[in-house]
């Protein structure tokens, strides 16, 4: 048990997604260039793991909305939805938006993504990151998971569910 402990405590690099692969090297020789260490991902071919900077805001890369953090394993339900520009594509538990985003990124403009969570504060954090990213066609509901809304039958081409988001794949970058 101390071995599963300390290894979760130990400090490992972040994942990001690059929202537009063809940027790839231009954004990491960007934060090479800011002094932070970059690491390619696992298993997707536009996933950085980036160490040694102070807040995500200091990655101008992040800040002007290029790069979205997000683990790879949350990647993949995303990616193997199915997801094709004209989906109208539900994301419930969305908060904070990373699955979200992807998907309106592979919809690239053509299509509807409706991002929804259960309470206020988290739906702020969807806004945040679509803010950031530039992303205006989101739209984002407070709206209980567990409830019947007779409303979305048939109306979506894929729902994403991260479902129960129990956070134990990221519970080493949760000290707390």
């Amino acid at each position: 048990l101390s071995k599963m402990g300390e290894f979760m405590l130990r400090e490992r690099p972040v994942s990001m997604r690059v929202r537009n692969p063809e940027k790839m090297d231009k954004i990491q020789g960007a934060l090479m260039a800011q002094g932070i260490t970059v690491e390619p991902g696992n298993i997707f071919p536009d996933v950085i793991k980036a160490s040694g900077y102070d807040t995500l805001m200091s990655i101008k890369a992040f800040a002007e909305g290029e790069l979205v953090v997000q683990d790879e394993s949350s990647m993949i339900p995303a990616a193997a939805a199915g997801i094709k520009p004209g989906f109208r594509v539900l994301d419930i538990c969305a908060a904070p938006g990373g699955k979200t985003i992807q998907a309106a990124d592979i919809l690239g403009g053509e299509g509807t993504i409706v991002a929804r969570d259960i309470s206020r504060s988290r739906a702020r954090r969807i806004e945040e990151n679509a803010a950031r990213t530039g992303l205006t066609d989101i739209r984002i509901e407070l709206r209980d998971a567990l409830k019947y809304y007779e409303e979305d039958e048939g109306s979506y081409d894929v729902v994403l569910a991260d479902l129960p988001c129990s956070g134990l794949g990221v519970i080493g970058r949760k000290p707390d």
